[in-house]
């Protein structure tokens, strides 16, 4: 919902009164949001005892031993990283790319960025009955292809600014729904493959590999490439990286899938001894 008021009003925001009193603006929210936090009184739940005493070590072995052996979640970590890597370019340049290469203003700007909240509210919506639909392997490469085509327009926006908007807008709307149930069924099949016992372990693995390897690491090449080849090359490079990321999971058993369940008997993880099961 953030994403959906958000941008849109801060593009107004900029546009009737400048940027640095939407920035003064920006900043008394958080202060009201750890107001809001602090009136919080509900009681903290107790943390569930452990199977067993492990160090913080062996966890973190067992989570990455267990995402390298595994058939179906190491095809999705291994596009995770190209997919973040190439992502971070448009993190860091597509404001950049929007505003001085296409002319937009503030307030279209956040508008078409609003777009993307609307989309992956919609996609939310519709997530379980792609997934029903489709299967869930295929809803997931099927969502991912699809948003990948549609995902062109952007480095490829130009004319006048209204059409330019357009193009742009498009991915936001379509593209960010259909990688929110990509994102849906990625999620289910790891959930439904790895037991609840490494699951914890397994999702940490994903996120550190992303967010903490792929996403910092895309963001410094795509400054580099940016000043050598330009915003908008910069842009399309990061599109093509990350619509190429999903012949990793194109070639491995998961558009294969029904259902998560389909993997459930042959199933493989990694003991905190070592030893798969």
């Amino acid at each position: 919902m953030a994403e959906i008021g958000g941008p849109g009003f801060a593009g107004a925001l900029v546009q009737i009164v400048s940027a640095p009193f939407a920035i003064l603006v920006d900043a008394v929210s958080f202060v009201v949001s750890a107001a809001t936090l602090l009136m919080i009184r509900a009681p903290e739940s107790p943390r569930p005892a452990r199977e067993t005493a492990t160090r913080i070590t062996h966890e973190i072995v067992e989570g990455l031993r267990t995402v390298r052996r595994h058939a179906i979640v190491f095809p999705l970590a291994a596009r995770s990283v190209p997919a973040h890597v190439f992502g971070a370019f448009y993190g860091v340049l597509y404001s950049l790319y929007l505003l001085r290469e296409l002319h937009l203003n503030p307030l279209l700007l956040g508008i078409v960025i609003s777009a993307g909240g609307v989309g992956s509210l919609v996609g939310s919506l519709f997530a379980s009955r792609v997934v029903t639909a489709l299967g869930i392997g295929r809803a997931l490469v099927g969502t991912a292809i699809a948003a990948s085509m549609l995902g062109v327009l952007t480095p490829l926006a130009q004319g006048p600014v209204a059409l330019a908007t357009l193009m742009v807008f498009l991915p936001q709307l379509i593209g960010d729904g259909l990688q929110t149930i990509e994102g849906v069924a990625e999620r289910s099949l790891i959930q439904g493959v790895i037991p609840d016992r490494i699951l914890g372990r397994v999702n940490a693995t994903l996120d550190v590999v992303a967010h903490g390897i792929g996403y910092p690491l895309g963001a410094l090449v795509a400054a580099f490439v940016a000043e050598q080849i330009g915003v908008r090359g910069a842009i399309a490079i990061g599109w093509a990286g990350m619509a190429l990321s999903i012949l990793w999971v194109v070639f491995s058993p998961v558009p294969g899938l029904r259902a998560a369940s389909d993997f459930v008997a042959a199933d493989v993880y990694v003991t905190p001894s070592g030893a798969t099961r």
